[in-house]
């Protein structure tokens, strides 16, 4: 057997696995996550593999040339209040930054929604003597020896990890770097993060939010990761092993250790990644797209404009925001072990809590008791109870029956197939309006973008919700089931690098801005030299945040660079502004806060990964009774996606299987097979 090259994607429910071999094979695999334990859920999969190949675990991770890690360890960790214990170090007067934020809560509309509790409790937040002004002067010298007794503080309070977040320390960082050197040195061991360095940006609630977050994922990330790469050395993996960012992009394994925060949307990010790339090889579906990647926990849905993931500066986790460049996901409870619940008056919600892997939905028969969303897929007949999961996990419909009926059904005084269809129904409805939030309320039209069904889950929703949206197209690729790892099989090697400096377009600092981005390049190629990443395949992209004079949010500008073109930079901030918004105000000043280079390492990627993967066997045709509204199931044809040839179609209402998912083509819409292996749905125009 050849070697491979292996991308994994850790969620919540399942963890998808990508191997790409030598000989152009490619296999796609699911294995159930072990929430506590992802390296042991890792393993598992291999081992799965392995047997799968007719090898031994040692034997095939020896094999393994690159391991490319997609987690939600740093997004679980903040969720679940699972962090280490951490102190936030500030500036003198402003210790309750973390409790005032920005002056408001999350959704002010929401009066369900209490006013957050800070990050860090006001018991852990300590102040620091300094202050540095805007211009980088200083104004307060820090007081060491003040600062030494909030460190032996600390100690006696036995913090595992401390965030330092000083005032201005973008303009002049060296108060924050004395810090630390007296942290290092009355405290070893205990992992430090400085604001400036881990979030170099404006505002300073959210430098602050940001660092905290860093500092209190680093034992627990580290423990996990470091935990991962040692069982893979004790099998012999001697390949290289990167970290899937929430930017879309690759880095080393220390780089991020060194800034977890960067992970907190590792896993989701690959999704659009895949959209693009899978599109872009297709004719006539155009460079404007929706990725919708729902898997057993959650629904991430993302938009592409011209072929290009959209991202920002601004991502949010539990109510906690992290201000470091992601790629803009909006994420909702929404998934295959989203949870159906009966208020006490009498309204049903779908996704406010999931069943998870462990126990999981009640069909899976591990002792769920509760109604979920692939409870009522299978009782619906959307799913072969003996096909699902590539048949690692049977399910029990009978299990899904009754627990619907007792938790929906009896409670609300309806059939259980009534019952069933109201529990998707309302995930649908929850999903469209996800969409709608990026699409419609900022100005954009659905119906002028091609929806893209990632996750296990997706195949069975995606078309209904286009109906609901009138989306003329969906598309399903091959690895539809495992989208996310696919992306990140062909994701680049990348990393942000960028630094606060305000400058307008009517006294533009041409030197300055000239200073800040000659720094930045020299950045960008050390992260590419320790990458390992040659000349041919370097790329760097120059970005600045900018604004209109007076307005409070930044929009990542594109520009040209080296050689710096003010006006073509206010001409594309003004082209950004009408594409995000569908408007601009050309005869307004625009205000540039921060420079950026994303250095990149553009990947080798072989054309076979996008084609399907090999079957064994194919399943011949038949049909099933399935619930497509009312009380009574309607026979529908079932096929087998690998049995589809280029260019077949398919009408609705129809079901196209395989082992790792299962789509609906709804009535009113044809499923055609493309020559590249995607399954394009396109809905018949409405009346």
């Amino acid at each position: 057997m050849h070697g491979f090259e292996l991308s994994v994607d850790v969620g919540g429910t399942f963890t998808d696995f990508i191997f790409c071999h030598e000989d152009g094979r490619t296999e796609f695999l699911k294995s159930t996550t072990v929430p506590d334990d992802i390296a042991q859920g890792i393993l598992q999969g291999i081992g799965k593999a392995a047997r799968r190949n007719g090898t031994t675990l040692e034997d095939f991770v020896g094999r393994c040339r690159r391991f490319s890690l997609g987690t939600t360890v740093a997004t679980n960790a903040i969720l679940q209040g699972r962090t280490a214990r951490t102190a936030l170090v500030c500036t003198q007067g402003h210790e309750h930054v973390l409790l005032i934020r920005e002056g408001h809560k999350t959704n002010i509309h929401d009066l369900r929604v209490d006013y957050p509790e800070p990050y860090i409790p006001q018991t852990l937040t300590f102040p620091a003597r300094e202050r540095i002004l805007d211009d980088g002067t200083v104004h307060l010298a820090l007081d060491e020896e003040h600062l030494r007794g909030v460190i032996r503080k600390l100690a006696e309070m036995q913090v595992e990890a401390v965030a330092v977040a000083f005032l201005w320390s973008i303009a002049n960082p060296a108060h924050e770097l004395r810090a630390e050197a007296l942290l290092a040195e009355m405290l070893p061991g205990v992992p430090v993060t400085l604001s400036h360095r881990v979030s170099p940006s404006l505002r300073e609630y959210r430098r602050a939010s940001t660092a905290a977050l860093d500092a209190s994922l680093k034992p627990i990330v580290r423990r996990n990761l470091r935990r991962m790469e040692q069982m893979l050395a004790e099998l012999g993996f001697a390949g290289v092993l990167t970290v899937v960012t929430s930017g879309g992009g690759r880095v080393s394994l220390e780089e991020a250790l060194n800034a977890p925060v960067n992970l907190c949307l590792s896993g989701p990010s690959g999704a659009p990644v895949a959209s693009n790339q899978i599109c872009a090889r297709e004719e006539g579906l155009g460079d404007s797209i929706i990725t919708c990647d729902l898997g057993g926990t959650s629904f991430d849905v993302s938009l592409s404009l011209g072929g290009e993931s959209l991202h920002h500066r601004h991502g949010e986790i539990g109510g906690h925001v992290f201000a470091v460049p992601a790629t803009e996901i909006l994420t909702i409870g929404a998934g295959g072990g989203s949870v159906a619940e009966i208020d006490s008056g009498g309204m049903i919600h779908v996704g406010r809590y999931s069943a998870g892997s462990f126990p999981g939905p009640a069909c899976y028969q591990r002792s769920g008791a509760e109604a979920t969303v692939t409870d009522a897929a299978l009782v619906c007949g959307l799913l072969d109870a003996r096909r699902f999961g590539d048949g690692s996990i049977k399910l029990s419909a009978d299990l899904a029956a009754d627990v619907i009926r007792r938790k929906v059904a009896e409670p609300l005084r309806i059939g259980l197939p009534a019952a069933a269809r109201l529990i998707i129904g309302v995930v649908e409805q929850n999903m469209a309006a996800a969409i709608e939030e990026i699409t419609i309320k900022r100005g954009l039209d659905p119906r002028d973008f091609t929806l893209v069904g990632g996750g296990s889950a997706a195949g069975i929703h995606m078309a209904s919700i286009a109906r609901l949206l009138r989306i003329g197209r969906v598309l399903f690729p091959p690895s539809a089931g495992v989208l996310s790892a696919f992306g990140i099989a062909t994701g680049d090697i990348k990393s942000y690098f960028g630094h606060s400096f305000l400058t307008r377009s009517d006294r533009f600092d041409h030197a300055g801005v000239t200073a800040v981005l000659a720094e930045l390049e020299e950045k960008c190629r050390r992260f590419l030299d320790g990458m390992g990443v040659s000349g041919h395949a370097r790329e760097l992209r120059y970005s600045a945040q900018a604004c209109y004079t007076d307005q409070v949010w930044t929009l990542a500008t594109p520009f040209a660079g080296p050689a710096l073109d003010a006006a073509a930079l206010v001409a594309s901030f003004h082209r950004v502004h009408d594409e995000r918004y569908r408007t601009h105000s050309p005869n307004e000043k625009v205000e540039f806060w921060e420079w950026g280079i994303e250095g990149v390492g553009k990947a080798e990627v072989q054309e076979t990964i996008f084609a399907p993967p090999m079957h064994e066997t194919v399943r011949p045709p038949y049909s099933r009774p399935v619930l497509l509204g009312g009380d009574s199931p309607v026979d529908i044809p079932v096929r087998d996606r690998a049995a589809l040839a280029p260019g077949e179609t398919l009408r609705g209402p129809a079901i196209i299987e395989d082992d790792l998912t299962s789509i609906l083509v709804v009535e009113g819409s044809t499923a055609r097979m493309t020559p590249n292996g995607n399954v394009l749905v396109e809905m018949e125009p409405s009346g």
